[in-house]
């Protein structure tokens, strides 16, 4: 017979990269190691899949109806608040598009304006999550669950995923202990955070001030860990260039460039990805395009020649729109970051991957056809990526000239902005010490140990 658990956890997975980020890292090993029972709570349609990869002894899958919260009014109005309310750079260019581009003058006059005047106010702050709170679109959803396992801990992956919003609801209606991890780096500065955990775990000291300036919580109870799934990054490709370029059919003797598409979420018309892939094609080298797991991307495989090559990662869903990430995916982009020789991106976290690297970076920021300011990728001036370019560690092409000239220059000297990019790790990962999942574990074993809630 096992022995009894000594503590129960729930443990959410809502988000394509969570498997990626907590899952398939070492803190469920030191965690269930420790006689701790986790229960992962998932989508149901996705609950064989996380059964195959991550079950195990003392490792319970739960799937629940998903994404429903917002489908009632209350739910998608606190929802669509959380979304306009911060003071940051970042919501001010994405309501201007809305008014600019998009044209929805009556929700950008009635509905953020007054947000944006009101979400100044601290006091305004709280009520709006009182309100929330009290009038959830499903209350003691989980009830069932917590009856079930009687968790001594909540732990919310993803905390402004609408899931993770109302576990930490309905766990404080039972008064149960929570805990929250931010996913990602520009969270903090595109949503309010409408349900705050006791306490809150970040990747690094940027986003542990901007959780104390813009969502109000006591700086005692964020704790700075690092990024668990670079851990793993910084033990470097897992098999040998001639091995890796055989894998993907490509010729070694050529260099190698990385393409991370800005993908078709980012802006109205997404003619940029196909050109930018065409030019990259006319050069004598190998580009490799990675498409993101969890976004689309216009481009028509078939229109490139065969010094292009392609690379799909992730576990989809017929008809959800929706994937996964396996080890396998992350081992891939792994190999795929050590033997690139420069790295074109979009505005994403690849930059800080490549920079984890030491791979030059050039951001695209080029266009096919004429466009509006707003019409182009607009990220570039929201706050996360602000704090990336101030680095001097990335260059960003206007035209396909300064294109070809920043990859040339890179290809001649790949330690040029060297120093920005061990800034960007340096702000962006807190420690590159291979210790990020032991600090989040650690975090969990004492949170559980506490005896009362941090007010």
């Amino acid at each position: 017979m096992h022995p009894q658990p000594a503590k129960t956890i729930f443990l959410t997975s809502f988000h394509v990269l969570i498997s990626r980020n907590i899952l398939s890292t070492p803190i469920l090993k030191m965690l269930t190691d420790k006689g701790v029972q986790i229960v992962i709570l998932v989508p149901d349609y996705k609950k064989e899949f996380f059964e195959k990869n991550f079950s195990g002894p003392n490792i319970i899958i739960e799937g629940i109806e998903a994404y429903g919260f917002s489908k009632s009014f209350i739910g998608l109005f606190f929802k669509r608040l959380s979304r306009v309310i911060l003071d940051t750079d970042t919501v001010r260019i994405r309501m201007k598009y809305k008014l600019v581009v998009e044209r929805k003058f009556i929700y950008y006059f009635l509905f953020f304006v007054p947000a944006k005047i009101l979400g100044k106010s601290k006091t305004v702050i709280s009520l709006i999550r009182f309100l929330d709170y009290k009038l959830r679109s499903k209350p003691g959803y989980f009830l069932d669950l917590f009856n079930r396992y009687h968790p001594d801990l909540i732990v919310a992956t993803d905390v402004n995923n609408e899931n993770d919003v109302a576990l930490l609801q309905d766990a404080k209606a039972k008064k149960m202990p929570t805990a929250a991890i931010v996913r990602s780096w520009d969270n903090l500065t595109n949503f309010l955070m409408r349900s705050t955990p006791d306490w809150l775990v970040v990747a690094n000291e940027i986003m542990k001030s901007q959780v104390i300036t813009y969502h109000g919580l006591r700086a005692e109870n964020v704790l700075v860990t690092g990024m668990p799934h670079y851990d793993r990054y910084i033990r470097g490709a897992t098999m040998s260039r001639k091995e890796f370029f055989d894998s993907i059919d490509a010729d070694q003797r050529k260099k190698l460039i990385l393409y991370v598409p800005v993908a078709d979420y980012r802006v109205k018309e997404n003619d940029i990805d196909s050109y930018i892939i065409r030019l990259l094609s006319s050069l004598d080298v190998n580009t490799l395009v990675r498409f993101p797991p969890a976004a689309t991307v216009a481009v028509d495989k078939t229109q490139f020649p065969e010094n292009v090559i392609f690379d799909e990662p992730g576990v989809r869903f017929g008809g959800k729109g929706d994937s996964e990430m396996t080890k396998e995916d992350d081992d891939g982009l792994i190999n795929i970051l050590s033997y690139s020789d420069v790295v074109v991106s979009g505005p994403g976290t690849m930059n800080i991957d490549a920079a984890i690297f030491d791979k030059p970076i050039v951001l695209v920021n080029l266009y096919p056809t004429q466009r509006i300011q707003l019409e182009g990728i607009k990220e570039y001036g929201y706050t996360h990526i602000q704090n990336i370019l101030k680095t001097g560690g990335i260059r960003m092409a206007t035209n396909k000239e300064e294109l070809f000239d920043f990859i040339n220059l890179y290809f001649k000297n790949p330690s040029l902005d060297a120093d920005g990019r061990r800034r960007i790790t340096r702000e962006q990962c807190y420690k590159l010490d291979g210790r990020s999942s032991e600090r989040v574990t650690n975090h969990i074993l004492r949170f559980l140990s506490e005896n009362e809630i941090i007010a």
